[in-house]
């Protein structure tokens, strides 16, 4: 028997600059990213889905790791 779906896709983006110097500050706090998509409800219906996501700078350093509360569409999305 198969085990549950895995569909994987990208939403690379760029975010405005945050800090005005280059010094190696760290950076905390929240970012808002929409991930529109006309197909959202035909691929996940009711299925419970998760976002993971990592942070890339100019310099090319990674960030850690970070996901999501495990979520349906329905909880998320505005009508």
């Amino acid at each position: 028997m198969a085990g549950p779906s895995v569909f994987f896709t990208t939403f690379n983006g760029r975010f405005p600059r945050i800090l005005i110097s280059e010094e190696g500050q760290s950076v905390e706090g929240n970012i808002k990213y929409r991930m529109l998509s006309s197909g959202w409800e035909s691929i996940f219906r009711t299925d419970t889905i998760r976002v993971d996501v990592q942070i890339q700078d100019r310099a090319l350093n990674r960030s850690n790791e970070v996901s999501s509360p495990e979520v349906t569409l329905r909880q998320i999305t505005r009508n």
